[in-house]
């Protein structure tokens, strides 16, 4: 027999579920667009603006390759070695 206070259980486990997934695709979705406007940056050849966007991605995702390449090459056209 189903009781009021299974259903209730339920529902408040679903509810954080969705809460929690929710944080995790804002989070990617900042991160995406961070990289985006970096990425924007570094094709219009301003290369400090790019190693500025940059610093923060690297900082939080030490394994982007894809940022790790760009804010290399900006510090090699920028003479900062």
């Amino acid at each position: 027999m189903i009781t009021y206070a299974t259903i209730c259980k339920t529902i408040a486990v679903f509810v954080l579920f969705c809460a929690i997934n929710s944080n995790d695709a804002i989070a990617q979705t900042t991160k995406e667009a961070d990289l985006t406007k970096a990425t924007v940056e570094f094709k219009s050849l301003r290369y400090n603006s790019t190693i500025k966007e940059l610093s923060p991605i690297l900082k939080a995702d030490t394994g982007n390759i894809k940022a790790q390449e760009m804010i290399a090459y900006s510090y090699k056209m920028t003479k900062n070695y």
